[in-house]
Formats: C-alpha cells, structure tokens, sequence
C-alpha cells in the first residue's frame, strides 16, 4: 500500500510538472524574471539533464531568483548546483549575495572567498568582496578587492565588474 501512495504521489508530480518547451533551454538563459524561473524550472522538471549540465540549470535559475529577490530559492538552488560542482563559482557568488542580503555578511564572505578560490580571475566575486567588506566597515580591505577587480583584463566579459569596481573605489576616495 506505501508503495502505491509513492507511486501516486510521484505520478502527480510528474504530471504537475509542465513539460519542457522547444525554446527552454534558450530562454532559462536569456529572457529575465518570472518567465526565465520557469523555462529553467521545467529544464529541471524535463529530467533530460544531470551532472554538469543541471548544476549550470539551477545556477542559471538562482540568478533569475536574485533578480526576483526570492533569496531562499537563490539559496537552494545554489546549494543544489554546489552539491553538483563544487568548483562553480557563479554558484558561490550568487548564493553570497543572497547571504549578504538576508544580513549573513560572515556567511557571504565565506562563499565569496571561495567562488575567488575555485576561479580567481572572477572578478565580479572581487566586487561583491569588496562591497562586502564595505558595509562591515573594513576599508582597506574593500579597496584591495576593488582594485583588483578594476585592474581586470578590459574584456567584454569584465567590463561591469570593471565600472562596479571604480564606482567602489570613488566611494572609498581611492
């Protein structure tokens, strides 16, 4: 009898789970909000991805949830993609801010300092680093992150942790 309350309650499951759509994949990525959570939530639901692949799917969506300011979503689905690849560095910072929003600041630095350990060429963690140890007050320390992240090879890819690092810095009067 349990195994047919499991097996019903996993069939419904399956079936409240809209199936995945032709364009998912495209849009868990480049469309925002409430529409990219739910193309990733039914890449997620589709069970066509494991390893890798979903670990990126639930970093990608903990992105869109920070976006919606949903920080305990941010937070689990970090967890999940870390359980997957612990060496996912977007993972690490994403789960930081929600840490640093919800007033973890010990927290938050602690997976800063690891998304900066796993890829030190991150140089978007060196800006929530850095902002980071400005709201603790710790100047010198907000500076030195700054700087390295304003420092960055001018790369497209670096472009915004490059502007987000001089704004710190003006704040900090260099």
């Amino acid at each position: 009898m349990r195994h047919l309350i499991c097996l019903g309650v996993a069939s419904s499951v399956l079936l409240a789970s809209p199936p995945a759509k032709a364009g998912d994949f495209d849009d868990c990525w480049d469309k925002t909000g409430q529409a990219a959570v739910g193309a990733c939530s039914r890449l997620i639901a589709s069970g066509s991805y494991s390893g890798e692949a979903l670990g990126k799917i639930y970093t990608a969506r903990s992105f869109h949830y920070l976006a919606l300011n949903n920080l305990p979503a941010v937070i689990d689905d970090c967890n999940r993609a870390l359980a997957i690849n612990a060496r996912d560095p977007v993972a690490w910072q994403n789960r930081s801010v929600a840490k640093g929003r919800n007033g973890d600041n010990q927290g938050a630095l602690a997976d800063v300092d690891q998304a900066i350990r796993v890829k030190p060429d991150y140089y978007n963690a060196f800006v929530q680093r850095g902002l980071l140890y400005e709201r603790l007050g710790n100047l010198e320390q907000a500076r030195a992150s700054f700087r390295v992240a304003a420092g960055a090879p001018a790369i497209a890819a670096n472009q915004r942790a490059i502007a987000r690092a001089r704004e710190g810095l003006g704040r900090l009067g260099q």
